[in-house]
């Protein structure tokens, strides 16, 4: 609800690289407050784009609609939705895709190529060369690197950089070994008293689910799946071809070709999900537990015992799945403080996102010796990337506040 700190209609163009909500869902904002350029993606980004942009615009209505009966019975003056379904398809039409290593002037004097960032399909690192008479600077844009195990550096490495951003959503955080990890959510699945009750997973349909579903299907016999109730609840799985950027119907098939699987798409069969007490495992968005139908399930489930939630991305402060992480006792859901008595498990070794030294690892490849703008973290990931980073380089760490405007001389 914050507006933005800048003229949206003094933007001459965008460049998005990934569609998780943090990156995209203020698009149709930008564009209803006047932006009226391109937005520069990867093809995959788009298609999933407006799949998440049509569940968000949706979404919004139906939560203005709530807020507004429960307004309207106080005497109190109704609200307009963050944004409307109509203005999410707005947005959408500004696109402009592009594809993997190929350059595209997107303003004179500006061109920008996109590189395969490894974290799930669509996602992005960019370059942009700007030139101005004989002068030319570049900028590469980190964005979400993925958790490449050791093989970092790519073609966005091939030429002198001025100014790299640089995520640092786990900038204080390093990755446990992978396989340990899987061997640690196999027995959460594998022991037969946790049967008595049902297993949360707050988990994106974009990445994080694909992912879950092609382990679920590699440890099937050894986790023994087969007991459960494996249930995927997201509107959009309907549209699962495109949210997981998958080649062609044979490989949709696959993906929800487990025995015990079921998909909730509609309301009413999440509704139903919600009445299940016990020997289900239930996938549903969002991973900071901040929207979506994971909400639901933790006011049906979370306060009992037998529950056990598992935190695989990044809880944000702020949020109710980092209330989770801390061990609070308590969390609040639409009024209501609802107790948490639920097992907490952190996996975020199974982010799929690189940790501190990956982002590192990734950053000792870029040419030249670049100004440093640290992004996306929290103070502590800040202070851990930026000792990082010059424990590794002679280069000039910052961390931009609102408004600062880099200079590239």
């Amino acid at each position: 609800l914050q507006p933005f700190p800048f003229d949206a209609f003094k933007i001459d163009a965008m460049i998005l690289s990934s569609a998780h909500l943090h990156h995209s869902g203020l698009l149709p904002m930008l564009v209803s407050e006047g932006f009226k350029g391109n937005i520069y993606t990867h093809s995959t980004t788009r298609d999933q784009v407006r799949i998440t942009l049509k569940d968000h615009g949706h979404l919004n209505e139906r939560c203005a609609e709530v807020e507004n009966a429960k307004r309207l019975r106080k005497g109190m003056v109704s609200r307009r939705p963050l944004y409307t379904l109509q203005e999410s398809q707005n947005a959408l039409r500004l696109f402009s895709v592009m594809e993997y290593g190929e350059w595209q002037q997107v303003l004179p004097g500006v061109e920008v190529c996109l590189f395969d960032a490894k974290y799930f399909s669509g996602t992005s690192t960019v370059m942009v060369r700007m030139t101005e008479g004989s002068r030319t600077r570049t900028v590469v844009y980190g964005g979400q690197i993925g958790d490449r195990q050791g093989s970092y550096i790519g073609a966005e490495h091939e030429e002198q950089v001025d100014l790299v951003l640089l995520n640092s959503t786990f900038g204080a955080h390093i990755h446990k070994n992978r396989d340990e990890s899987e061997l640690a959510l196999g027995e959460i699945f594998s022991k037969e008293s946790n049967l008595s009750g049902n297993i949360l997973i707050p988990s994106p349909t974009i990445g994080r689910t694909q992912a879950l579903l092609e382990m679920f299907a590699d440890h099937y016999q050894g986790w023994h799946l087969d007991r459960w109730k494996l249930v995927v609840d997201h509107l959009m799985a309907t549209e699962a071809k495109a949210a997981y950027g998958l080649e062609d119907e044979e490989e949709e098939s696959e993906l929800f070709e487990l025995p015990n699987l079921q998909v909730a798409r509609t309301v009413n069969q999440s509704l139903a999900v919600n009445k299940i007490q016990s020997g289900a495992i239930i996938l549903a968005s969002t991973e900071m537990c901040t929207a979506g139908r994971i909400m639901h399930h933790l006011k049906h489930n979370v306060w009992n015992e037998k529950c056990h939630v598992v935190l695989l991305e990044y809880q944000a402060n702020g949020s109710i799945g980092r209330k989770l992480y801390d061990g609070k006792d308590h969390i609040r859901l639409w009024g209501e403080t609802i107790k948490v008595r639920a097992k907490i498990h952190k996996l975020y070794s199974l982010s799929g996102q690189a940790d501190r030294d990956g982002m590192a690892e990734w950053f000792t490849g870029v040419k030249g010796r670049p100004t440093v703008a640290l992004i996306e973290g929290e103070k502590l990931s800040f202070q851990s990337m930026e000792q990082k980073v010059q424990q590794m380089s002679q280069s000039r760490v910052i961390v931009p506040g609102q408004g600062v405007i880099l200079d590239l001389g």
